[in-house]
């Protein structure tokens, strides 16, 4: 599912490897948004780090002005990518909306493809 599009968002605090409060968030751009509109509400909400399983190049480009972390590969339920970070174990992994790392028609086979890879 493209991370924009679900239809809400776990807000976890954590500290010293303790959840201090976990609060879901109906996600307003569910249904529709425009390009900035889902980095803006998540940076809004206080979100510093958003766990997503992959996301386009330009949605990276929002959070990375808004000083919010990505961190790509996430895969599982909520409960277990929180158990995950308490572990000390989150990585970022491979970006599994584009797992070759360009954007859907990039062009990546012309050489003049400008996606950014």
């Amino acid at each position: 599912m493209h991370f924009g599009r679900c239809p809400a968002f776990t807000f976890v605090d954590i500290e010293d490897g303790k959840v201090l409060t976990k609060i879901v968030v109906e996600n307003p751009g569910a249904t529709s948004h425009g390009p900035g509109q889902v980095p803006k509400f998540l940076h809004d909400n206080g979100a510093n780090v958003i766990v997503s399983g992959g996301m386009g190049g330009r949605a990276i480009q929002f959070f990375d002005q808004y000083g919010i972390r990505v961190v790509l590969g996430a895969n599982g339920s909520v409960e277990d990518t929180i158990q995950t970070i308490l572990k000390g174990e989150l990585k970022d992994g491979i970006n599994i909306a584009h797992p070759d790392g360009h954007e859907p028609g990039c062009g990546d086979h012309h050489p003049n493809h400008e996606c950014g890879k």
